[in-house]
């Protein structure tokens, strides 16, 4: 299975962890996740049950609750890790 680029280099920076561990242990190996060209991505993190969206460093920028679905991240509700909800993505899935 696939791990987001982005998380890998996160894991590096950090001291060198395992990436596949603690990428099953966040998304349980099951739930979806999403990676843009740029390496940004969208994962379900199951031990704060949230979504988050994270930079292709791999650092977290934004958080939402699920909207009544685990299979597609919410479209609005996103907001910075201090609370901010100005300038916080919104998105559609067509």
């Amino acid at each position: 299975k696939v791990i987001p680029k982005g998380f890998i280099r996160a894991c590096g920076k950090a001291g060198g962890f395992a990436p596949r561990p603690l990428w099953d242990d966040l998304t349980t190996g099951v739930t979806p996740w999403f990676e843009n060209k740029q390496g940004c991505f969208i994962y379900f993190n199951c031990n704060d049950a949230h979504w988050w969206i994270d930079s292709e460093q791999g650092s977290g920028m934004y958080l939402a609750a699920p909207n009544g679905s685990l299979l597609l991240p919410p479209t609005d509700g996103w907001m910075t890790l201090t609370g901010e909800r100005a300038g916080a993505p919104e998105m559609s899935f067509d």
